[in-house]
């Protein structure tokens, strides 16, 4: 997973008065054109709400710097997938999907133990016209 850039550690180091809500979190996000690869650059992913209930783990955020304006017009696909201690999970057929900058997902995940919203992996293919 990709490191916050320089200028967000200071708010990473900050942390919050709950682990679970406004976490701050890398995402990766290609940037492609034509089929290719152009770019790949980070931005901080700001979790806004988590909540495990009735064996779904429940999460959404919102990229929290806006996309460069170079990408304004490009498509944005997620991937979210969650790391837990039986492994990676991919969210529940139907239950995840995003809206611009913002994302929401669930993941079948039947103990709260079992993961982390530190461990949410957040990558973002951004397929420019």
């Amino acid at each position: 997973m990709a490191d916050p850039p320089e200028q967000m550690l200071p708010l990473a180091a900050a942390g919050n008065d709950n682990d679970d809500n406004n976490v701050l979190s890398p995402a990766v996000i290609c940037h492609v054109q034509e089929g290719r690869i152009k770019k790949i650059i980070t931005l901080p992913v700001i979790i806004s709400f988590s909540e495990h209930a009735n064996g779904l783990y429940r999460v959404s955020g919102r990229l929290s710097a806006p996309l460069p304006e170079n990408l304004k017009n490009a498509r944005l696909r997620w991937l979210i997938r969650i790391e837990t201690s039986d492994g990676p999970r991919e969210p529940v057929p139907g239950m995840h999907g995003c809206s611009g900058e913002m994302f929401w997902a669930a993941f079948g995940i039947p103990n709260a133990s079992m993961v982390k919203t530190s461990d949410l992996k957040v990558r973002i293919i951004a397929d420019e016209p």
